[in-house]
């Protein structure tokens, strides 16, 4: 039981960038989530990642 919360909450730190993404209808969600998904296990990937993510140029105002 521990160990699946453990797991859980790896796995939604992992995706991360790609859920802001999401929550700010960024234009290149798609590109985000396989740059995320491909090599977000590395440090680096993670952090490009999350920067397309918080990219302001590309992101959409929620309605």
């Amino acid at each position: 039981m521990e160990l699946t919360l453990i797991y859980l909450v790896a796995l939604l730190f992992y995706f991360l960038p790609f859920s802001v993404a999401l929550l700010r209808l960024h234009t290149g969600r798609t590109k985000i989530f396989f740059v995320n998904l491909l090599c977000g296990w590395t440090a680096i990937g993670w952090v490009i990642a999350m920067l397309m993510a918080l990219d302001v140029i590309n992101a959409r105002k929620p309605l």
